[in-house]
């Protein structure tokens, strides 16, 4: 299952690329260190510590800056 999970993985990223620049994919594939603690702690109840969510706050900040530019060129279309 895990084999099947990382090559779906690998053809989803692949198909993304065709759609998205390299440069803006990559930063906001970095969501996924935000995404994984939050569900952990969500999910699983582990404890974050004050330095991972000042991290948390800055990806999502660095996310949402990148991706900015990208939903008004949308919008523009």
């Amino acid at each position: 299952m895990g084999i099947l999970a990382l090559i779906v993985s690998l053809g989803s990223w692949l198909y993304a690329l065709r759609f998205v620049p390299l440069n803006v994919a990559y930063n906001l594939a970095g969501l996924l260190h935000a995404l994984v603690p939050i569900g952990c702690w969500l999910f699983l109840g582990e404890k974050i510590s004050l330095v991972r969510v000042v991290g948390i706050f800055c990806v999502m900040v660095g996310v949402y800056v990148i991706a900015r530019p990208i939903v008004h060129m949308e919008e523009r279309l």
